[in-house]
């Protein structure tokens, strides 16, 4: 091979190397496991919400989103549940949560969105939508509800047909997203909301979540 040439399959070879996701909020080591730094990670302050977690203690469990593939190499996603005094705590009481974390390089990083759509993201086509608003939603937005995508389909405590089914309209550099979605708990309920997907992975909220058809009261812990 000439020098050219090599110099040519050098160039080739570093063009082709993606650079690595410029990540947010890392995590200090053993933070991944405390409530109280992830809360401060994501910028919760209240003294109400910090006296709920504190002396709580995470633990890890690898998380998988049915369809959705990580775009960059990574060690795993994680959800982080809390024990206090040797009780799981409810959903809803680990402060700001869920709290979601996933490790690269040896660190952790709590996942938001913007480190959200930079593992998953880009999106190529309009099929690889609906498992990345599934995963985002349940993330980020409405932990406690179900994305609907059939209307045949039930899940879990949902016993009757939904109300319509969600839509994913292509847009300019994106799509625009009707989410239906329900949730058995406090309120047993189908929801809409709004949402704009661009092709990066970046979700913006058009319109939040209300009830389009109550079922009755719901579950309570």
């Amino acid at each position: 091979m000439t020098r050219g040439l090599l110099i040519a399959a050098i160039l080739v070879g570093v063009a082709s190397v993606k650079a690595a996701p410029a990540w947010e909020a890392a995590l200090a080591p053993g933070a991944e496991k405390d409530p109280l730094a992830l809360n401060a990670a994501t910028g919760e302050k209240g003294a109400a919400v910090l006296e709920m977690v504190r002396g709580a203690v995470g633990e890890l469990h690898a998380q998988e989103f049915a369809g959705l593939k990580a775009r960059v190499p990574h060690d795993g996603v994680f959800r982080v549940f809390f024990k206090k005094e040797g009780m799981a705590l409810p959903p809803d009481m680990g402060g700001t949560g869920p709290f979601y974390v996933f490790k690269t390089g040896g660190s952790y990083y709590l996942l938001t969105r913007r480190n959200f759509a930079l593992l998953f993201g880009p999106l190529r086509s309009g099929e690889e939508v609906p498992p990345f608003v599934k995963a985002f939603d349940k993330v980020f937005l409405n932990p406690q509800a179900d994305l609907i995508l059939s209307a045949a389909e039930t899940q879990g405590f949902q016993k009757v047909a939904p109300p319509a089914v969600s839509e994913i309209l292509e847009a300019d550099d994106g799509w625009d997203v009707r989410a239906i979605l329900f949730s058995p708990f406090r309120v047993m309920a189908f929801y809409e909301e709004r949402l704009r997907v661009s092709r990066d992975g970046v979700v913006e909220v058009k319109e939040k979540a209300r009830v389009i058809k109550e079922l009755g009261p719901g579950i309570m812990y």
